[in-house]
């Protein structure tokens, strides 16, 4: 009877610990939340993050950014640009996007039957010597079907 007790003890915690572990792996090969994707509306969508439609099989993702404007504590000649690249899905079809902040260059594309446009990125860097890190920025954008 105690080694049954024990032997049931024994399969808890080796799935506890199984399911830790699967867990941990998810997150460390970027594993992401799904938040809704509103279509003509603005949309946050946090870094490492996938805003999605599940009824028009629509997703987007904010993979990466490359923040090279000017931080507030610093006089620039320009005022610079953050780069956010998206990968944007429609019932599995695969899209990148790299958009900007900048005018000067695409803050909007289209793809699938959708036009997509970047808001804002926040947060803005502040300090020369303390820069933003990836998982603190959150993209704005918003989605129309064309």
């Amino acid at each position: 009877m105690l080694s049954s007790i024990m032997i049931v003890r024994r399969s808890i915690w080796t799935t506890i610990f199984f399911l830790v572990v699967a867990t941990t792996f998810n997150y460390a090969q970027g594993f992401v939340e799904s938040m809704p994707l509103l279509s003509g509306s603005n949309t946050k969508i946090p870094y490492g993050t996938t805003a999605a439609d599940a009824a028009q099989g629509l997703e987007l993702t904010f993979r990466a950014i490359v923040d090279s404007r000017c931080p507030a504590d610093v006089n620039c000649m320009w005022t610079g640009d953050a780069v956010v690249d998206f990968l944007f899905v429609k019932n599995g079809a695969e899209a990148p996007l790299e958009l900007h902040t900048h005018s000067n260059y695409d803050t909007e594309a289209s793809a699938h039957g959708y036009n997509v446009q970047l808001i804002s990125v926040s947060p803005y860097p502040e300090r020369h010597d303390d820069l933003p890190q990836d998982d603190e920025y959150v993209a704005v954008i918003r989605m129309t079907k064309l």
